[in-house]
């Protein structure tokens, strides 16, 4: 129910504006820090997910220069990808295709994608941080520390995948969560005097004394009438936009979210919080996906509505194919890659309910001697924390733990959906450890005891703060350690494709203007980036048979043809190989360039029993990890000066060029 009651504050103006200013100013420098990591993560990060390639980047691709390729669930089979989620990437490099082209100027779209997506995560992580700092500041500077160093923060950030965008709706409900918590907290404790948002506010001028008026300042008086805050129908929305637009199973970590709702508001609010921005979204994805799908082309009369949250649920529901063809892992696999991603953060967030559910009852037993004792004033009204809230903030973290812990198929981008509640949980901890100590140094510095122990309190005090001082900079020192490896152990495949001559013409001079060039890789077709980190339209990404017997993406048929409403024949759920994915080169239709490792070695295997038809030139060759022979923990998983290079085994992953007409057998130079 919502509440309402009058408040009389005096102020000056100048004061006011002074405020006001001193808001905005604390917003745009913590917008501004994390704005830098993640502009910085949207120009360097990796595409670490061949999903994210061929079920997302490459559709986009598709949409705006009518090239791509697709995996088969985007086929019109299926049809379990939303494409509303995909047009809204397409719709942010539609200017650059059009004042560029599909030559450099698709490069030019896919960095303004991706730097959208940091401006979006940026902003989300914002309010996160700054609804934390008004609950309690060592949160607040906990969460920023996390989600601006992290790996998996850097990593996930301005991926283009359904789980990051959900990624951002959660951590915005999580917001808006907090803020509704702040709200009532601060309510409660003013006696339902002061609210932060929805405020009708009249200003009326008073007398104001001789001091004020040489000041030049004007005295008001705001009148301000309190209205519930609507903070938790906010979270609701967010939590609906991150499920239905991104991705469905963000919903196991909305649960949460939902309880504290009908908890600390109603079940009524929360449904209607709910059901309204579901049906509107519900109504506009399936429009979209019924004109992508093909479902308008017999007529209005006869359409055939698509809809792929639909499909996608009851794909899952009936288990048909199963996702544990595409490999399981045991349940240890989200534990070791959240100690690799947050290091010193992620066991401090796996306790973060046990530290919450501690502060808040040691809060109440305060409380309660407070009360018995008639504690001073300045005692009783020291703020209070709401514990049982920020835990069901922090839970969406662990409750999406153990549900996808359980599960058999896992990736790690299953997990992206809580990163800003894993932030969060780190932050609860750090703060409920830092007040229980203050509490008990508090209640020794108070005891009668020896005089020993309260002489020691100063001492614990710097060990204390040494400890967390320590223990910061391990976690920065860590995670930009994790990240600069990553970057570079596995950089190569990015820049080897953007190493693709402008005109390949000059390099293959027996090929025609109109004839496609053909990029060949083998094994190594999952880390092929997408056709935007390709110099033009003329390329054409061609499979050759390696020892991987699986499905492979293939190409949309064109715009002219069916488009995003095709299937092609080969494309299937049950991970089966056809032979329609794979390319046989002939003397018509060579490989002109192929891309392959050492340990591929696609240049002889594939061409073995005439190596030496091709001619295969290097292009450019740059060194990539090799796991299998790198077998230093430290030196695989970071980045350590010296000794990285010492222990670790790279492979050389090249571009190489045909050198010889396959027709005639004679050398092009």
């Amino acid at each position: 129910m919502s509440s309402t009651t009058k408040l009389k504050t005096r102020t000056t103006r100048k004061d006011a504006n002074e405020k006001n200013e001193n808001k905005i100013s604390s917003h745009s420098r913590l917008f501004l820090v994390l704005l830098t990591f993640r502009v910085s993560s949207a120009f360097h990060n990796l595409i670490h997910d061949c999903d994210e390639t061929f079920q997302t980047i490459e559709p986009v691709h598709f949409l705006l220069c009518d090239i791509g390729l697709q995996s088969w669930e985007l086929s019109g089979k299926y049809k379990l990808r939303s494409y509303l989620y995909v047009l809204l990437h397409a719709w942010i490099g539609l200017p650059a295709r059009f004042l560029l082209g599909c030559g450099g100027g698709k490069e030019v779209a896919f960095y303004a994608i991706r730097v959208l997506l940091a401006i979006l995560s940026a902003r989300g992580d914002c309010f996160l941080v700054e609804e934390c700092l008004k609950i309690e500041p060592k949160i607040g500077a906990t969460v920023l520390l996390v989600l601006s160093f992290a790996t998996g923060a850097y990593v996930s950030s301005t991926a283009m995948l359904p789980n990051s965008f959900a990624m951002m709706c959660v951590t915005r409900a999580v917001a808006s969560s907090i803020e509704y918590a702040n709200f009532r907290a601060t309510r409660d404790e003013f006696g339902e005097c002061i609210a932060k948002e929805e405020v009708k506010k009249k200003k009326k001028k008073e007398k104001v004394s001789d001091d004020e008026e040489e000041d030049g300042d004007d005295v008001v008086v705001e009148e301000t009438l309190v209205i519930e805050s609507r903070a938790m129908e906010r979270a609701c929305m967010w939590c609906v936009v991150g499920v239905l637009l991104g991705w469905p199973f963000a919903g196991v970590a909305c649960v949460p979210i939902g309880a504290l709702s009908m908890w600390m508001v109603s079940a009524w609010r929360t449904a209607k919080a709910i059901v309204l921005p579901a049906v509107v979204l519900f109504c506009l994805s399936t429009l979209c996906d019924t004109f992508f799908y093909g479902g308008f082309s017999n007529g209005i009369l006869k359409t055939e509505w698509t809809s792929s949250l639909v499909n996608i649920v009851k794909y899952n529901v009936r288990g048909s194919g199963g996702s544990e063809l595409y490999g399981t892992e045991n349940w240890s696999f989200y534990l070791r890659n959240l100690a690799l991603h947050f290091n010193v953060a992620f066991p401090l967030a796996f306790v973060a309910p046990i530290m919450a559910l501690f502060s808040h009852a040691f809060q109440r037993i305060l409380e309660a001697k407070q009360k018995k004792t008639k504690a001073s004033s300045s005692t009783s009204k020291r703020r209070k924390v709401p514990w049982l809230a920020l835990l069901f903030c922090a839970l969406p973290f662990h409750v999406a733990l153990v549900f996808f812990s359980l599960m058999p198929h896992k990736e790690e981008r299953f997990l992206y959906i809580v990163y800003g509640p894993l932030a969060l949980s780190t932050g609860i901890t750090v703060a409920a450890i830092f007040d229980t100590f203050k509490t008990f140094s508090r209640v020794i510095k108070r005891a009668k005891i020896g005089q020993f122990i309260k002489s020691s309190q100063r001492a614990f005090s710097l060990l204390g703060a040494l400890l967390g001082v320590l223990s910061l900079m391990l976690f920065i020192v860590l995670s930009a350690s994790r990240t600069f490896a990553l970057i570079t152990y596995y950089g190569a495949p990015i820049e080897v494709y953007a190493s693709l001559p402008v005109n390949p013409l000059e390099w293959l001079p027996d090929k025609r203007p109109s004839d496609d060039i053909n990029v060949c890789v083998g094994d190594e077709w999952y880390r092929f980036p997408s056709h935007f980190h390709l110099p033009n339209e003329k390329y054409r990404i061609r499979f050759i048979k390696g020892a991987f017997n699986g499905a492979l993406p293939m190409y949309f048929e064109s715009a002219a043809g069916k488009g995003t409403a095709g299937a092609p024949v080969g494309l299937n759920d049950k991970n089966q190989a056809h032979v329609n994915q794979w390319f046989f080169p002939n003397a018509s239709s060579p490989c002109d360039f192929l891309v392959e490792t050492d340990e591929t070695n696609d240049s002889q295997k594939y061409f073995k029993a005439e190596p030496n038809d091709y001619g295969w030139d290097v292009v450019r060759s740059l060194p990539f990890l090799d796991n299998s022979k790198s077998t230093d923990f430290l030196a695989r998983t970071l980045y350590i000066p010296v000794y990285s290079e010492k222990h670790n085994v790279f492979t050389k992953y090249y571009l190489k060029v045909r050198t010889k007409n396959i027709a005639s057998g004679k050398s092009l130079y």
